[in-house]
């Protein structure tokens, strides 16, 4: 009897960690799983293992120092390793990567179970099943045109103008829209006299520019105390002169180093982009194009992460219910298609809790029920999925599979009369006054 090839993943994050369980299991695979990378590493060192998936950007140690600590142990050093992650947009990116952490090949986020296929068939010499690689493949192609429907799509935006206003297409969706059709182009927004233009990178926000005076990036680290007035003056001084960036002029200067400037940069661009949230009205037009000129910092930036980010700070519980509203007897279940239910969102551990709530037999109303002394955290986070498309919205339940039916009995049992003296409590505490 042929033994079952080991396959180990090491991902922070349980949806993908599920996923991958799940199509390597399919396959014939054995699956072992883990969260943090030292308990996986002495695993390894330890165990006989076929392939690894590995996370880029794990908690406490990276998937960097993982991959090379296994490169420098003989049991492990020929041991393949796919590192996963959506940093990286270009080939030569990747080969540096892999050059300089012994890495046998990458996955960039969101993959599809095809690509997941393609890897495993190019690493292992003798992948098991190849015929039920194809099968799930072909399962991966089908929930992936299912889920298509169901998002209704737009033509992508490079086959006709992509223009309107705000006011009908709130810029959380536009921001995923352009991922979901995995453009490349400039996105233009405009409010009033405040001008906003927007790289995107096969869907990807990488850079923005502004015209409004305290979003350049010497204010911004003035306001962050990073540096002073006098150093942002004489650094604009400098650059007038020389013709350089004033990042370039800040490092020079000795006020920053290059990782500072990065993280500055990184920072400036994300409020750029949050700060949009709280545009109710205006204009935008996405104008697609092949690239862009040199001289821009890519800086990669999740688009579900900020939509989070951007909800959670800038919509007001007013817009949120408007948004949850006409959804409250809907079932909410998460979506098939990896291209949106692995988004790098950033769930907070209440987060997570109402992701995994969301299994197609409970409504929208339901599931905030469910949480009522935190339901406001909730709605931002059921706003934020809905709009990202990591989860779906349907008018009847779902029947649960054994997996689903397994996850419900292990929930914590809600007691009623508990919560109801809880909510009590807590409203009896609000309306007092103590002054």
């Amino acid at each position: 009897m042929l033994m079952k090839k080991r396959v180990m993943v090491i991902d922070d994050d349980r949806g993908i960690r599920s996923f991958l369980q799940k199509s390597l299991a399919v396959q014939g695979y054995e699956v072992a799983l883990a969260d943090r990378g030292a308990p996986a590493l002495q695993q390894l060192l330890v165990e006989d293992f076929d392939l690894v998936f590995l996370d880029l950007n794990m908690p406490e140690i990276s998937g960097q120092a993982i991959c090379m600590a296994l490169r420098n142990k003989e049991k492990t050093k020929n041991l393949p390793v796919v590192m996963m992650t959506a940093m990286f947009q270009t080939e030569s990116q990747m080969k540096d990567a892999m050059s300089e952490y012994g890495a046998s090949a990458f996955l960039l986020k969101p993959f599809t179970l095809t690509e997941l296929c393609r890897v495993i068939e190019s690493l292992l010499e003798d992948p098991v099943a190849d015929n039920k690689v194809q099968s799930a493949a072909d399962e991966g192609k089908k929930a992936s045109d299912r889920t298509a429907t169901v998002d209704n799509a737009e033509p992508p935006a490079g086959k006709k103008p992509l223009c309107g206003s705000l006011e009908n297409k709130q810029f959380p969706e536009l921001l995923h829209l352009l991922y979901q059709q995995k453009v490349t182009g400039l996105l233009n927004v405009q409010k009033s006299s405040a001008k906003k233009v927007i790289y995107i990178k096969n869907g990807y926000p990488i850079f923005a520019r502004s015209n409004i005076l305290g979003e350049c990036l010497g204010r911004m680290l003035v306001k962050d105390d990073v540096i002073t007035q006098v150093d942002c003056d004489q650094s604009i001084d400098r650059s007038k002169s020389s013709g350089r960036l004033q990042g370039t002029e800040l490092i020079e200067m000795g006020l920053l180093t290059p990782q500072d400037l990065y993280d500055a940069l990184k920072n400036q661009v994300t409020e750029k982009l949050l700060n949009i949230f709280a545009w109710t009205e205006g204009q935008y037009r996405f104008v697609a194009q092949d690239d862009f000129r040199k001289n821009i910092t890519n800086i990669e930036l999740s688009p579900a992460s900020l939509i989070l980010q951007g909800v959670t700070k800038y919509w007001e519980r007013e817009r949120l219910i408007a948004y949850l509203q006409p959804h409250m007897t809907d079932y909410v279940k998460q979506v098939e298609n990896p291209h949106y239910l692995f988004q790098e969102m950033g769930l907070s551990r209440r987060g997570e809790e109402v992701f995994a709530e969301c299994l197609g037999d409970l409504t929208l109303e339901m599931i905030l029920a469910r949480h009522p002394l935190s339901r406001r955290e909730v709605e931002r986070v059921m706003v934020a999925m809905m709009i990202a498309g990591m989860v779906s919205l349907q008018t009847t339940a779902s029947k649960l599979d054994e997996d689903g039916r397994a996850r419900r009995k292990a929930e914590r049992p809600i007691d009623g009369e508990l919560r109801k003296q809880i909510l009590e409590d807590y409203k009896q505490i609000m309306s007092a006054d103590y002054f």
